[in-house]
């Protein structure tokens, strides 16, 4: 298994950091995984689970949306405009990679990533979708940094869910027609089971949709068995929609 720290373009002038796994025999292209950090975040989380997958012979990469990481002093500048400009950019660097094989790659998004994730779903082919406790925003002041919509309280319909008609990332998984898997945390006050089931309610009859629960768990998975459970989680519905022709 290879890691390789990685800076990917986004347009002219900026760029995002991340780190790229890959198994250590890359003859034969492979699915891959794309990880996408909550707000406030950054891809540390997802580095154990990024090379999980890769020893059992995956390609993963996770990454650090601008203003997060290292980035982290520019937070206030940056959209979901913005974000998703770098999710567009890590998707598309991921698939042309040369070990990765076309049309198999799979998006784990977590909490505010999970939105992103959702939305990038409407924008390039996902042959897998992993929401975990999936944030959701209006569509509006979509160019508003994010850190100004999270400080005025924008969010506050999280508590009674949101009409399809006012989020794009509602519409993208009613697009949707791929691997749909929704981890819902029993006890998360963040993005409580009224955000939740907005997804669930807009579910395509065309997906393969799988919904999780984790019981002890919160918003941020903050104790070892929680953060297995995740792991166990995301390695058997990857096994199962991204499967690995051989194994390592």
């Amino acid at each position: 298994m290879k890691m390789q720290e990685v800076s990917i373009p986004v347009g002219a002038q900026e760029y995002v950091t991340g780190t790229l796994f890959t198994p250590a025999d890359c003859r034969r292209k492979r699915p891959a995984v794309l990880f996408v950090h909550g707000w406030g975040s950054s891809e540390q989380g997802y580095l154990p689970r990024a090379e999980a997958l890769a020893r059992r012979g995956w390609v993963a990469l996770t990454l650090n949306l601008r203003g997060h990481g290292p980035d982290a002093a520019r937070q206030a500048r940056f959209s979901r405009h913005d974000h998703l400009q770098d999710v567009l950019a890590a998707y598309d660097f991921l698939a042309g990679h040369p070990c990765v094989e076309a049309g198999q790659i799979g998006v784990a998004g977590s909490s505010y990533g999970g939105y992103l994730a959702a939305v990038l779903a409407s924008f390039r082919p996902v042959a897998s979708l992993v929401l975990r406790a999936p944030a959701l925003y209006r569509d509006a002041n979509f160019t508003t940094p994010t850190a100004w919509l999270i400080e005025a309280d924008e969010n506050v319909y999280r508590q009674t869910g949101l009409p399809i008609e006012e989020s794009m990332a509602l519409q993208a998984v009613a697009r949707y027609q791929g691997n749909f898997l929704l981890i819902e945390s029993a006890l998360d006050d963040v993005c409580p089971q009224a955000t939740t089931h907005s997804y669930l309610a807009v579910l395509n009859p065309q997906a393969h949709v799988a919904h999780v629960l984790l019981p002890h768990a919160g918003h941020v998975l903050d104790t070892p068995e929680t953060r297995q459970a995740f792991l166990d989680t995301l390695l058997s519905w990857f096994a199962k929609t991204l499967p690995v022709a051989d194994s390592l």
